[in-house]
Protein backbone atom coordinates (compact mmCIF):
# COMPACT_ATOMS: atom_id res chain seq x y z
CA UNK A 1 0.00 0.00 0.00
CA UNK A 2 1.38 3.57 -1.19
CA UNK A 3 0.66 6.51 0.97
CA UNK A 4 -1.44 8.98 -0.11
CA UNK A 5 -3.38 12.57 0.85
CA UNK A 6 -7.16 12.38 2.37
CA UNK A 7 -10.19 13.09 0.82
CA UNK A 8 -11.42 14.87 3.70
CA UNK A 9 -8.73 17.51 4.01
CA UNK A 10 -5.97 16.44 1.35
CA UNK A 11 -3.66 15.85 4.12
CA UNK A 12 -0.90 13.05 4.67
CA UNK A 13 -2.06 9.30 5.51
CA UNK A 14 -0.20 6.72 7.14
CA UNK A 15 -0.33 3.10 7.09
CA UNK A 16 -1.22 0.69 9.49
CA UNK A 17 -4.06 -2.00 10.30
CA UNK A 18 -6.47 -2.64 13.14
CA UNK A 19 -5.80 -5.36 16.07
CA UNK A 20 -8.24 -7.72 16.48
CA UNK A 21 -7.82 -8.18 20.23
CA UNK A 22 -9.06 -12.26 20.49
CA UNK A 23 -8.32 -14.34 23.51
CA UNK A 24 -4.87 -14.31 24.91
CA UNK A 25 -3.46 -12.92 21.23
CA UNK A 26 -3.68 -9.94 18.77
CA UNK A 27 -4.48 -10.87 15.68
CA UNK A 28 -4.57 -8.38 12.01
CA UNK A 29 -8.18 -7.92 11.35
CA UNK A 30 -9.68 -9.98 8.13
CA UNK A 31 -12.64 -9.39 5.58
CA UNK A 32 -14.80 -12.69 4.31
CA UNK A 33 -16.72 -11.75 1.08
CA UNK A 34 -20.70 -12.48 1.32
CA UNK A 35 -22.88 -12.16 4.37
CA UNK A 36 -22.58 -13.70 7.35
CA UNK A 37 -23.98 -17.14 8.07
CA UNK A 38 -24.85 -18.82 10.83
CA UNK A 39 -23.77 -21.97 12.08
CA UNK A 40 -26.53 -24.84 13.24
CA UNK A 41 -25.95 -27.51 15.51
CA UNK A 42 -28.94 -30.06 15.51
CA UNK A 43 -30.84 -27.67 14.09
CA UNK A 44 -30.65 -24.98 16.48
CA UNK A 45 -28.88 -21.66 15.21
CA UNK A 46 -25.77 -20.96 17.85
CA UNK A 47 -25.61 -17.29 19.28
CA UNK A 48 -23.04 -14.70 18.71
CA UNK A 49 -21.18 -17.18 16.13
CA UNK A 50 -20.79 -17.28 12.36
CA UNK A 51 -18.88 -19.55 9.74
CA UNK A 52 -15.65 -19.30 9.05
CA UNK A 53 -13.58 -19.81 6.26
CA UNK A 54 -9.67 -19.03 7.20
CA UNK A 55 -8.87 -20.12 3.27
CA UNK A 56 -11.26 -17.22 1.97
CA UNK A 57 -10.15 -14.35 4.23
CA UNK A 58 -8.11 -11.33 3.26
CA UNK A 59 -6.09 -9.08 5.88
CA UNK A 60 -7.71 -5.92 6.52
CA UNK A 61 -4.98 -2.59 6.21
CA UNK A 62 -5.55 0.61 6.50
CA UNK A 63 -4.34 4.04 6.08
CA UNK A 64 -5.26 6.95 8.63
CA UNK A 65 -5.06 11.07 7.90
CA UNK A 66 -2.55 12.47 10.34
CA UNK A 67 -4.66 15.55 10.66
CA UNK A 68 -8.19 14.50 10.79
CA UNK A 69 -8.00 10.71 11.76
CA UNK A 70 -9.84 9.82 8.80
CA UNK A 71 -9.68 6.15 8.37
CA UNK A 72 -9.59 4.44 4.75
CA UNK A 73 -9.14 0.23 4.61
CA UNK A 74 -8.07 -1.99 2.47
CA UNK A 75 -8.74 -6.10 1.78
CA UNK A 76 -6.09 -6.56 -1.41
CA UNK A 77 -5.28 -9.92 -2.50
CA UNK A 78 -2.05 -11.44 -0.58
CA UNK A 79 0.19 -10.11 -4.11
CA UNK A 80 -1.15 -6.77 -3.96
CA UNK A 81 -3.36 -7.18 -6.87
CA UNK A 82 -6.95 -5.35 -6.89
CA UNK A 83 -8.34 -8.63 -8.90
CA UNK A 84 -11.08 -10.07 -7.19
CA UNK A 85 -10.80 -14.28 -6.41
CA UNK A 86 -12.19 -16.86 -8.88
Amino acid sequence: MTADTCPECGSAMEEGFIPDMSYGQVLQLGWQRGAPEIPTLFGMKMKNNVKFKPEQTLKISASRCTECGFLKLYAREPDGSREERG
